[in-house]
């Protein structure tokens, strides 16, 4: 009887050894997997900032706002144009009612102008970035601005006319202008008022 209850008692302290053993490797097992799906995560976020641009503050989150890839051909003349990020970032800082702070930081955006009427090239790969639009936007509002908006207004046979956007990020804030382009490649700018940005 007691060697019975002797055998049974080992049986029982080598199987709970054998479950605890088991159960520290599954949990090894978990932490390596969570650990590798870190790294992982890290990679793709490092690559994703590495994409966007090289100087971008990499300590922060940035938002960024969907690429404009535009290219066409209207009344004879070949548009092509896109609004993506460059190098460069803007802040905004948010105070709410209970006195917490937060931070957004935004990538910044130009846009990539090409105008070819006929055999004609008017502008090839012309960059603008915000500060071409300082006649009309001030100094102090472009740091905390962005291009967020292009579109062609008209095609005529002398210009081409684009519908330009300057916004604050993640608001309604924004300065409606109107670009202009001669066939010459000279740019005209000029801003418009409620009633000229209701006909777009």
């Amino acid at each position: 009887m007691n060697r019975i209850l002797v055998i049974s008692l080992f049986l029982l302290f080598v199987g709970c050894g054998r479950k605890g053993k088991s159960m520290d490797e599954t949990h090894y097992k978990t932490e390596k997997k969570i650990n590798n799906d870190t790294i992982s995560k890290k990679t793709v976020l490092d690559a994703k900032g590495e994409s966007q641009s090289s100087q971008i503050d990499t300590k922060h989150k940035i938002s960024s706002y969907p690429q404009i890839n535009i290219d066409t051909i209207m009344g004879g003349v070949h548009i092509a144009y896109s609004v993506k990020d460059n190098k460069s970032t803007l802040s905004d800082t948010i105070i709410y009612g209970e006195g917490r702070i937060e931070t957004h930081y935004y990538a910044d955006r130009s846009m990539f102008l090409s105008i070819k009427r006929k055999d004609k090239i008017i502008l090839r790969e012309k960059v603008f970035d915000k500060s071409f639009f300082s006649s009309i936007v001030p100094k102090s509002e472009l740091l905390k601005n962005l291009i967020s908006f292009v579109a062609v207004r008209h095609v005529s046979e002398t210009s081409v006319t684009f519908f330009v956007t300057i916004c604050k990020p993640d608001s309604d804030v924004c300065y409606y202008i109107e670009m202009v382009i001669s066939n010459d490649g000279t740019v005209g700018l000029k801003e418009l008022d409620e009633s000229e940005k209701e006909e777009f």
